[in-house]
């Protein structure tokens, strides 16, 4: 979950650094954020859809659907048996 949370922070904060990139590019200096608030606004709705991309790409990889059972790692005999998941009722 923690890692769920850091991955939607970076992609919501990404637009925020690209800003500071260009800006320092341009040799204007570090400024924090556009002085405007629709420059403001414009940073926050892409910092959004990022994290909304990656919340919807990653939901794709989610565990088998609701339902299924999942076996995790055990020994038979002197073998390990991967964890995995079955349909379950």
């Amino acid at each position: 979950m923690t890692r769920l949370i850091l991955l939607l922070a970076v992609a919501f904060l990404l637009p925020f650094v690209v800003h500071a990139c260009v800006t320092l590019a341009r040799g204007r200096g570090l400024r924090p954020l556009p002085t405007s608030w629709r420059g403001k606004l414009w940073l926050f709705a892409i910092g959004l859809v990022c994290s909304l991309a990656v919340l919807f790409s990653l939901m794709g990889r989610a565990p088998q659907a609701l339902g299924d059972i999942y076996i995790p790692a055990h020994m038979e005999g002197n073998v390990l048996v991967p964890g995995r998941f079955v349909k379950g009722g």
